[in-house]
C-alpha cells in the first residue's frame, strides 16, 4: 500500500511538472518579422486568432518618428466591421523611445481561446509600426483605415498564466472525454475479440497492458468490415452502426464473464485487489508515457479549424459521404462528379463512427479520429514489442517511448493528413502478433485464426499497401524461425503453414465483396507487374533517393540505438529481434521488386516505407531497453523505480518539442477561410462553380488544390474546379473527360493570364461563376505554381469583387451574355 501511495504522489508531481512546462511553452503567441516600418498616420491594426484563454495584452513593434505627445490607444474588437470595443489599452506616446515591442495590457479575456479578434491603433504620426509580408501569419492580416492589406503587423499576444493553466485543465478534461469515447467505440469491441483468444499452453495470461494494445488494433478493424458487410445486406444503419459494434462487444464480454463463473461484483473486487497488489513501476511508466503520447496528439490540433494538407480533403469528404448515406456509399455526389468507391476507406469509416458517437461534423471528426489513431498506432506496438522481447514489458515501454515521443513519425503525419496509412499501421502490429500467436499453439487455435483473418481484412480495407508490409514480416519470420529445417520437422512446418493458410482464407472470405468491387477498377491496374516507364532502373533509383535523407525521418537519437540493437541481436542470436531487422531490410527492398515484375510493386513507394520505420526502429530500441533492464532488475533492488523515473523523465523531455510538430505551412484552412465559407453559404447561389487554386503533380498527369478553395464543396455545398485527389486518380467519372479537363484547366492557367480574353474564355467554357483566393493564396503545397494573384483579378474588368477579408478574396464572373458568349459548359455534367 505504501508503494502504491508513493507512486500516486509521484504521478501528481509529474502532472504538476508537466503543467508548468506547458504553461511556459504556450505563454507567447504569433510573431511576424518587422521588415518594414509604416507611419502610423491612419488607423492600423491586425486580425488574429487567440490560441489560448486569458488573452490580456497585445505587444506591437513600434519605432519613434518624432517626440510624441498624448497617448497611443489600442482597440480590441471582434472583427474589422464591428464598432464595439471588447477592450482598450493606452500607452503614452513618449514611452516609444526606441524600436521595440510595446505592451498594451487589458483585463484577461477568459473565453479568448480560438476567438477571432481585430486590434488596431489610432493614428499617431510621431510613431511608426512594424510590419512583415502577408505570408508571415496564417490567421489574419494587417489593416489600414480598416481595410485589409497583404501584410502582417509585427505583434505578439500575451496570456494570463492562471487562465491559461485553467484552460489546459479544461483541455485535459475534454481530452479524457474524447478518450472515453474511443474506449467505448474502439476498445470495447477490440477487448471482446481479445477475450475470445485461446490461452497458450504453459504461458501466463496476457497482462492488462497487452490487452489494451491488442484491443486497439482489433477495434480499428471493426468499422470498415462492419460497414462493408451491412452494405452487402442492404443495411445503412447510421449511428446504429456504432451501437451494433459496441453492444456486440459488450455481449461477448458479459458472456465471457458469465462463463468464467464470476459475477460482475466479484470481478470488480478482484480487479481492485489486482491493482492494489500487482500495480508496478512498469505500469506507472507505461501509463505516463502513453498518456503523454495521446496528450501531445490532442493538444497540437486543438486550435485547427480543419485537418491539414491535401489528404485530409478526401478523408473528410469520404467521412461526410458515410454520414450522408448512413453507411457505404458508391457516389461522390453532390460533392464531386464520381460514381464509384474503390479506394481504401477504413479511416473514413472510423471517422464516421466517431462522428456518429459525438455528433461532430465530418471535418472535426476527421481531425480528432486521425489524432486518436495516431496515439493508438503507438499503443498497438506495445504487445508486439513485448512478445519480441520474450514477454519483457520494459521492451514494450521502450517501444512506446521511442516511437511515440522521441521519433517525429508518426506524430508528424498530422501535417500531411496521412491518416489512411496511419490506420493501416495502427492495425499492422496487432495483425503480426496474432499471426505469430496462431503458429505457437499446440492445438489448432480456431479463434486466433479467425481473429487473424478478421484483422488482416480490416487492415487491407484501411490501406492497400499494408499486406505487403505484413508479407515482408512473415517472410522474415519464416526465414529466421522456420526455414532452418534442422530446428523443425516437416510435420511442424506444415502445421504452422497450414494455420497461416487458414487465416488467409478467413481474410479472403471477409474481403471478397470488396475484391469483387475493385476487380475492374483503375486501382486494379496498379497491381499489375512491371514498371510503367521506358527506364525502369531510373524510376526505381529515383524512388530510392529518399533514403539519403533518412535522418530527417528517423533522428540520430534513435538510429544509433537501433544499430546497436541490431548488432547485439546478431551477436546474441536473438531470433525475434533478428526478425525485425530482416523485416526492415525486406521493406527497403520492396520497391526494387518492380525490376523483377513483382505483382503490386507499382503500388509501393519508398517514402511510405521510410515514414513507417518508426515501427521497426521503436521495437528494436524497446528490445534494447529490455536487454538493459533485465540484469538491472536482477541485481539492483531499486531498479524498477530508477527505470520508471528515467522513462518518465525522458517522456516529459521529448514530449515538449512534439508540441510544435504541426508546421503552419501545411495548414490549408484557416479561420479567415472559415469566415469566408460561412459567407458563401449565406450569400452565394447553390449552383455556383468556383475556380480555385491548384497545381499539377505526377509529371503533369494529375492535379491538387493549393489553398482552402479545395474544401469549398464540403464546407459550403458549392462546386469547385478541383476534386479530391483520391477520386480523380481512382474513381469512375460521371462525365467523360472530366479528369483530363481538370488537369488541362490547371495547365492552361499556368500559362494564361486571367485578364486576357483567352483567360476569360477558359472561365466561361468551364461554367465558372466565382473565383476564390484563400488565405494561403495558392501557395500551400510542395513547390506550387500560383495560378492567379489578387492584384491581377482586382484589375480584371470581367470580374466583380464580392468579398475581401484578411487575405481571402471572392470574385464573381457575371453570367452570360454580360461576360461569356453563352456556350459555357458545366464542369461536371
Amino acid at each position: 500500500m505504501n508503494n502504491l501511495r508513493s507512486q500516486f504522489l509521484l504521478g501528481l508531481f509529474l502532472v504538476f511538472l508537466l503543467s508548468g512546462c506547458a504553461a511556459a511553452e504556450f505563454t507567447d503567441a504569433m510573431q511576424s518579422d518587422a521588415t518594414i516600418a509604416l507611419p502610423l498616420e491612419q488607423p492600423t491594426g491586425q486580425t488574429f486568432v487567440a490560441q489560448h484563454a486569458g488573452l490580456e495584452g497585445v505587444e506591437v513593434f513600434l519605432s519613434p518618428q518624432a517626440t510624441g505627445a498624448g497617448n497611443l490607444t489600442l482597440h480590441l474588437r471582434s472583427g474589422p466591421t464591428d464598432t464595439t470595443d471588447v477592450a482598450t489599452a493606452t500607452l503614452p506616446a513618449s514611452a516609444v523611445v526606441q524600436p521595440a515591442y510595446y505592451h498594451f495590457p487589458f483585463p484577461p479575456l477568459s473565453d479568448s481561446h480560438g476567438r477571432y479578434y481585430y486590434a488596431f491603433l489610432d493614428p499617431a504620426p510621431a510613431s511608426s509600426i512594424g510590419a512583415g509580408p502577408g505570408s508571415a501569419y496564417l490567421n489574419g492580416a494587417m489593416y489600414q483605415a480598416h481595410q485589409p492589406q497583404d501584410a502582417q503587423l509585427s505583434f505578439r499576444l500575451i496570456y494570463n498564466t492562471r487562465s491559461l493553466l485553467w484552460e489546459l485543465v479544461q483541455a485535459a478534461i475534454a481530452g479524457l472525454g474524447i478518450m472515453a469515447v474511443a474506449v467505448v467505440i474502439f476498445l470495447v469491441p477490440g477487448l471482446a475479440l481479445v477475450s475470445l483468444l485461446e490461452r497458450r499452453e504453459g504461458k501466463d495470461p496476457k497482462h492488462w497492458t497487452e490487452w489494451i494494445g491488442l484491443a486497439a488494433g482489433l477495434g480499428l478493424a471493426v468499422p470498415p468490415l462492419l460497414l462493408l458487410w451491412t452494405d452487402q445486406l442492404g443495411l445503412h444503419l447510421g449511428p446504429a452502426n456504432v451501437w451494433l459494434a459496441v453492444m456486440l462487444g459488450m455481449a461477448i464480454l458479459l458472456y465471457q464473464l458469465y462463463t468464467s463463473r464470476c459475477t460482475p461484483d466479484r470481478s470488480l473486487r478482484r480487479l481492485g485487489r489486482s491493482i492494489r497488489h500487482s500495480f508496478t513501476w512498469a505500469d506507472l511508466a507505461f501509463l505516463v508515457v502513453i498518456g503523454l503520447v495521446f496528450a501531445v496528439r490532442l493538444l497540437v490540433v486543438r486550435t485547427l479549424d480543419a485537418p491539414a494538407w491535401g489528404d485530409s480533403v478526401q478523408h473528410a469528404m469520404m467521412t461526410q459521404l458515410f454520414l450522408d448515406k448512413g453507411g457505404m456509399f458508391h457516389s461522390w455526389e453532390p460533392y464531386a462528379p464520381y460514381e464509384s468507391l474503390t479506394i481504401h476507406y477504413g479511416f473514413s469509416a472510423i471517422a464516421a463512427f466517431f462522428s456518429w458517437s459525438v455528433g461532430a461534423d465530418a471535418t472535426q471528426s476527421t481531425l480528432m479520429a486521425g489524432q486518436l489513431i495516431n496515439g493508438m498506432a503507438i499503443l498497438a506496438l506495445y504487445p508486439l514489442a513485448v512478445r519480441i522481447a520474450n514477454d519483457n514489458r520494459w521492451a514494450g515501454i521502450g517501444a512506446v517511448l521511442a516511437a511515440g515521443l522521441i521519433s517525429e513519425m508518426p506524430a508528424f503525419y498530422v501535417n500531411w493528413g496521412r491518416y489512411a496509412q496511419l490506420t493501416g499501421q495502427a492495425i499492422l502490429p496487432v495483425a503480426l502478433w496474432l499471426l505469430w500467436e496462431v503458429t505457437e499453439h499446440r492445438r489448432i487455435p480456431w479463434r486466433a485464426i479467425g481473429a487473424s483473418g478478421f484483422i488482416v481484412a480490416g487492415m487491407t480495407l484501411s490501406y492497400y499497401r499494408m499486406p505487403f508490409y505484413l508479407a515482408a514480416f512473415m517472410v522474415a519470420w519464416l526465414a529466421v524461425w522456420i526455414l532452418p529445417i534442422w530446428r523443425m520437422d516437416f510435420r511442424q512446418w506444415m502445421t504452422r503453414g497450414g494455420r497461416l493458410v487458414l487465416a488467409a482464407t478467413v481474410t479472403a472470405i471477409l474481403f471478397l465483396p470488396w475484391l469483387l468491387n475493385i476487380r475492374s477498377s483503375r486501382l486494379a491496374t496498379y497491381l499489375e507487374a512491371g514498371v510503367n516507364t521506358a527506364s525502369p532502373w531510373a524510376s526505381v533509383l529515383a524512388d530510392y533517393q529518399i533514403w539519403k535523407s533518412i535522418s530527417e525521418y528517423v533522428p540520430m537519437s534513435l538510429l544509433v540505438p537501433t544499430l546497436i540493437a541490431a548488432l547485439l541481436a546478431l551477436i546474441l542470436r536473438r531470433r525475434s529481434a533478428i526478425v525485425v531487422l530482416v523485416w526492415t531490410v525486406i521493406l527497403a527492398s520492396l520497391v526494387a521488386g518492380r525490376l523483377i515484375g513483382l505483382p503490386g510493386a507499382n503500388l509501393l513507394q519508398n517514402f511510405a516505407i521510410v515514414i513507417a520505420l518508426y515501427m521497426p526502429v521503436g521495437i528494436l530500441c524497446g528490445w534494447l531497453l529490455g536487454e538493459i533492464a533485465t540484469p538491472l532488475l536482477r541485481h539492483i533492488r531499486i531498479a524498477p523505480q530508477l527505470l520508471a523515473l528515467v522513462v518518465i523523465a525522458g517522456g516529459c523531455w521529448f514530449a515538449l518539442p512534439q508540441l510544435g510538430i504541426l508546421k503552419p505551412w501545411h495548414i490549408m484552412v484557416t479561420q479567415p477561410d472559415m469566415r469566408a465559407m460561412s459567407w458563401i453559404r449565406a450569400s452565394v447561389p447553390q449552383d455556383a462553380v468556383f475556380l480555385v487554386e491548384g497545381f499539377r503533380i505526377y509529371d503533369g498527369k494529375s492535379a491538387v488544390g493549393a489553398d482552402a478553395g479545395w474544401w469549398i464543396p464540403l464546407l459550403t455545398g458549392r462546386r469547385n474546379t478541383m476534386p479530391p485527389q483520391y477520386a480523380l486518380l481512382n474513381e469512375r467519372q460521371t462525365a467523360t473527360g472530366y479528369n483530363q479537363s481538370v488537369v488541362d484547366l490547371v495547365a492552361a492557367l499556368e500559362s494564361t493570364d486571367l485578364n486576357s480574353a483567352e483567360g476569360v474564355r477558359i472561365l466561361c467554357d468551364w461554367g465558372i461563376t466565382h473565383v476564390y483566393i484563400g488565405q494561403g493564396q495558392g501557395l500551400v503545397g510542395v513547390n506550387p505554381q500560383q495560378l492567379y494573384r489578387p492584384d491581377e483579378l482586382l484589375s480584371n474588368p470581367a470580374l466583380k469583387l464580392l468579398y475581401h477579408e484578411d487575405r481571402v478574396y471572392i470574385f464573381q464572373l457575371p453570367p452570360p451574355p454580360q461576360t461569356c458568349d453563352g456556350n459555357n459548359a458545366p464542369s461536371s455534367s
